[in-house]
């Protein structure tokens, strides 16, 4: 059995005192400032003054921060000034809250999950911002929530954060913030020991336009970090991190959840998207403020659900081996499979997903792909989306596909196929490198795909 949840530390009450008090004389100035320029001095103040963990002061003069409030208020302080109070209202509220951290789960079969409301998550994501919270316990088990690197020299994600907290501090927002709720889950469920011989593979749709954020009414995928979040709050600005950037509700996940263990997963149910965008590492750019569609669903979440896997980093040859495809499988199992919050739902939604571990992580996308297949399949889900992203390598995944299709491949064939590849041969307790030929000619798989390899 699982323990109880530590909580999240809040400030205690003499923290929360000169919190106040420092929130009351950041308005006041506010109130009857006139120009843009003393507004960030006042800000300037606010931040540095407010809290100790800062470990740099004299960095975190908000430079990013301050263009970010010319491009998205366009000068318009009265709007500025408003949104800002709304957060600061927002923090102030979570004051003699209980909010549960979501920690590893110990034991496989397992599941943990909080229900936050969005506005408790705004007051969360908005304390981070200006740095109201204490250290939380063992900073080594979960991500660096530290936002002065966004502040100082982040224009695009201060944007992005900006354009989150002027939309959700609307009139209308703000009031269905209140009564809408957003769940973060992590789960350790257990894989089928055994697969039937009248299991099919699920259909694979793909896509070469758009993205897996663009894919709504499915279960959509991040391709994680270990540590959720990754680099969002550090300058990185690849799949997850660009997410969690046009979705800063998802930023609160790095608040709640310890680093995530190989034998589980993380899903967030109702996080929606404030921001478009452009480009993607150092051309990330913020491109204006998204309007999302996404309907209310049942208790009062948005009808959104994102699920959170982290790839091996760095596998090399070996992610070939029988031993690192099997922790794959299961890893993006967990992330897929049927989840508590899921009862009651009929049948379950088919998923959208891409290159996993392809880009900086080093993996191989036609692995992958097959593994993502072969756990998408397991866990029972209809179909696959799959957004190729430009990837050459997968130039020849129909073709792969329709020999699936044609030669009736079932599931608990094609489970053999990938894990009979053999396991790698080591040398003094070293793996043998072995030529992308070699890889190919140790995989038994259909000769037509092997060749994509050589």
């Amino acid at each position: 059995m699982e323990s109880p949840s530590p909580l999240i530390v809040l400030p205690n009450e003499v923290q929360w005192q000169r919190t106040m008090s420092n929130i009351d004389a950041f308005m006041k100035k506010l109130r009857i400032s006139q120009e843009l320029r003393d507004t960030h001095k006042d800000i300037v103040y606010f931040v540095t003054s407010n809290t100790s963990i800062f470990r740099h002061p004299a960095r975190h003069r908000c430079r990013a921060l301050f263009e970010a409030i010319e491009r998205v208020f366009h000068g318009d302080l009265d709007r500025f000034t408003t949104t800002v109070n709304d957060v600061l209202q927002a923090i102030t509220e979570l004051r003699g809250k209980d909010i549960p951290q979501l920690p590893v789960c110990c034991s496989e079969g397992t599941f943990r999950e909080v229900t936050l409301s969005r506005y408790q998550v705004l007051g969360l994501v908005g304390a981070m911002f200006f740095g109201c919270l204490p250290s939380q316990p063992c900073p080594e088990s979960r991500p660096d929530c530290d936002f002065s690197f966004i502040r100082e020299e982040d224009v695009e994600k201060s944007c992005c954060l900006l354009s989150y907290f002027r939309s959700i501090t609307d009139s209308t927002e703000v009031i269905s913030a209140r009564k809408e709720y957003i769940r973060i889950s992590r789960g350790a469920p257990s894989m089928p020991e055994n697969v039937t011989g009248c299991s099919k593979l699920c259909d694979v749709v793909i896509c070469d336009n758009g993205g897996v954020e663009d894919a709504h009414g499915l279960l959509q995928a991040d391709f994680a970090n270990r540590y959720i979040g990754g680099g969002v709050l550090e300058g990185g600005n690849v799949q997850e991190e660009i997410r969690f950037a046009i979705c800063p509700e998802l930023i609160v996940t790095m608040l709640l959840c310890e680093v995530m263990d190989d034998r589980e997963a993380i899903r967030v149910d109702g996080a929606t998207r404030f921001s478009n965008y452009t480009g993607y590492g150092y051309s990330f750019k913020w491109a204006g403020e998204y309007d999302d569609p996404t309907p209310l669903g049942r208790d009062s979440i948005r009808d959104v659900s994102l699920f959170c896997v982290d790839a091996l980093p760095s596998p090399g040859v070996e992610q070939f081996s029988g031993k690192l495809i099997e922790r794959e499988l299961r890893k993006f199992y967990c992330g897929v499979c049927k989840y508590p919050s899921e009862e009651g739902n009929g049948s379950l939604r088919g998923i959208a997903i891409g290159n996993w571990g392809c880009g900086v992580f080093g993996g191989d996308p036609q692995l992958k792909f097959v593994i993502q297949w072969a756990a998408t399949s397991l866990a029972g889900r209809p179909t696959v989306q799959y957004y190729r992203y430009g990837e050459k390598r997968l130039e020849l995944l129909e073709e792969f596909i329709e020999t699936m299709r044609s030669a009736e491949v079932r599931l608990d064939k094609f489970l053999e196929m990938m894990k009979s590849s053999r396991i790698l041969p080591v040398n003094n307790g070293e793996s043998v490198e072995l030529s992308r030929e070699d890889v190919a000619n140790s995989l038994n798989l259909p000769a037509m795909y092997k060749a994509s390899y050589k």
